[in-house]
């Protein structure tokens, strides 16, 4: 899946970070909003990752998808 962010002129694979003390949850609701620019109601997480840190980044956790909302 690609998509094109609101807030740069390419496409791109969806995406982002957990900010502190966010759960994964919270953090795709979020990141939706902000890549997509529009508000879902978001099912429960498929699956959740944890992302090695590797300069500049921490380490952290990615979502892995989640259900339909609808």
């Amino acid at each position: 899946m690609v998509v094109h962010p609101t807030y740069k002129d390419d496409w791109d694979i969806p995406g982002g970070m957990v900010e502190v003390d966010e759960s994964p949850f919270a953090a795709c609701v979020r990141e939706i909003e902000e890549e997509l620019g529009v508000k879902r109601q978001v099912g429960p997480l498929l699956c959740v990752d944890w992302v090695s840190p590797r300069p500049p980044w921490d380490s952290g956790l990615r979502d892995g998808g989640m259900t339909s909302g609808r």
